[in-house]
């Protein structure tokens, strides 16, 4: 054994004072989590952001130790696996069955041989600012790496069992077109990442929503006045923070029929019109990567471009949010064969 494994084990060893506390159970999409937080304000935000009730017994429960100083001192942290105050260097140490990751104010390890993930920080208040409305993403990411499935930067809206995923790059309209669907007959799955899955079987691609909030820039919700009524706090970049709908048992999941690139096209009508592979990869892969925790990209980079090999590809032409909907709704239902 090597000393960066000896390190890890040290670590998670003074860490599993955590499973002390008696854990909650909540899934992501189709996958269960056992949460043991040191600080019940940890709980609260994965419960509160986590969506999802597709439970699947293929994926096996991991076991998630939410840390703070209160259970590990920073001094108790092997030095290569401190996080940094925020100079954007992330370590990764691979060791035995271990992967750790130290990045801004943030260290987690995950074990592979006991499905079990850690993560520290010193506090609440030192947690990164996307954690509160997009918790828990590095254990998404690593359970995704270990099966054909990948956490993708894409928004998705479904009805019957059909879902599109919608790409476009940043100010697209991937989370003004998706919102605009509340309430409107159509599941909102996610309004930026969602969790897809490549069916060996079918050879088709699943879509499961992971978390229950949404974002939106205040001009956006201004074209949506109805959603005021959702916002319950503000997000990374100033963005307002919205609740998504409670999803029925077998409404989290469906099967992606469609990647539609999103455009805006003012002053003409809302419509569908064919789309490319291209766009679709060229929208979907590079900023899906962006937010992948480099021990994944690899991996989710492989299953990505097998999505955008396996679907049909469209592009949804936005003239008003206020159309989307129904146009979205017929492409699903097969009106639309562009």
């Amino acid at each position: 054994m090597g000393e960066a494994e000896r390190d890890i084990r040290a670590v998670l060893d003074l860490a599993s004072t955590a499973r002390d506390v008696a854990p909650m159970h909540v899934s992501m999409g189709p996958i269960p989590l056992r949460v043991h937080a040191d600080d019940a304000r940890f709980a609260h935000q994965v419960e509160r952001g986590a969506a999802g009730q597709s439970l699947d017994s293929a994926w096996p429960e991991a076991t998630v130790l939410l840390c703070t100083s209160a259970t590990l001192s920073e001094a108790d942290l092997p030095r290569p696996l401190r996080p940094n105050a925020g100079d954007g260097q992330i370590t990764i140490v691979r060791a035995g069955p271990f992967t750790a990751v130290a990045g801004h104010s943030t260290l987690w390890i995950a074990d592979h041989d006991t499905d079990t993930v850690l993560r520290w920080n010193a506090s609440v208040s030192a947690l990164p600012e996307w954690e509160a409305t997009r918790p828990l993403r590095f254990v998404l990411q690593w359970c995704a790496s270990r099966r054909d499935a990948a956490l993708v930067h894409a928004a998705a809206v479904a009805v019957g069992g059909r879902a599109a995923l919608l790409v476009g790059p940043t100010g697209a309209g991937k989370s003004t077109s998706s919102l605009a669907c509340l309430g409107s007959g159509l599941d909102v799955l996610s309004d930026d990442a969602c969790l897809v899955a490549l069916d060996s079987r079918s050879q088709g691609v699943t879509v499961d929503a992971v978390f229950r909030m949404g974002n939106l820039h205040a001009n956006s919700l201004a074209l949506l006045p109805r959603l005021g009524d959702r916002v319950v706090g503000s997000g990374v970049g100033g963005k307002d923070v919205l609740e998504l709908d409670a999803l029925a048992p077998g409404h989290s999941r469906a099967r992606v029929s469609a990647i539609v690139t999103v455009v805006q096209t003012p002053g003409e009508v809302t419509r569908v019109v064919s789309g490319s592979a291209a766009a679709s990869l060229l929208h979907m892969a590079p900023s899906t990567v962006l937010q992948m925790n480099r021990a994944f990209i690899s991996q989710t980079w492989s299953v990505v471009t097998s999505v955008v090999k396996a679907v049909p590809h469209r592009e949804l032409r936005v003239a008003s949010p206020h159309d989307v909907p129904r146009v979205l709704e017929q492409l699903l239902a097969g009106d639309i064969t562009a």
